[in-house]
């Protein structure tokens, strides 16, 4: 098999394409990632359902903001329940946007507060924080 054969400008060209797209879309998930860290908000979620996708189970969450209801899933790391309340945080201006925090439990105080924080309401262990940003 002859390599230069293979190795068209086309072929090149689309590999080269298929490389810069991933790198810009790597890029920019990563800037919304620090955004969150920046600007999110935090909320109380309600697990509502799981589901199957591919082989990975997602977990699927309920929440609302500023009077919209927003469902979001996220890929399941922990057990939860339906009906189990988790600590979410999303960004302002793209709610659906989040991260789930599955190993910081929401006491019961504030598994019905509708609001939001600019950070987390109760003590947690950084690296359970961190492990949702992996």
């Amino acid at each position: 098999m002859n390599l230069k054969k293979h190795l068209t400008t086309k072929n090149i060209t689309g590999l080269v394409a298929v490389i810069l797209f991933a790198a810009i879309a790597s890029y920019m998930f990563r800037q919304k990632e620090s955004k969150l860290h920046e600007h999110g908000k935090y909320k109380v979620a309600t697990v509502i359902d799981y589901e199957r996708v591919q082989g990975t189970r997602l977990l699927e969450f309920r929440y609302s903001f500023d009077g919209q209801d927003y469902t979001a899933a996220s890929p399941m790391r922990k057990k939860k329940q339906i009906g189990d309340k988790v600590f979410i945080i999303f960004l302002p201006w793209e709610p659906t946007f989040t991260r789930v925090f599955y190993d910081i439990p929401v006491p019961d105080s504030l598994a019905t507060f509708t609001g939001t924080w600019q950070e987390l309401p109760v003590p947690y262990d950084q690296a359970d924080y961190d492990m949702e940003f992996e």
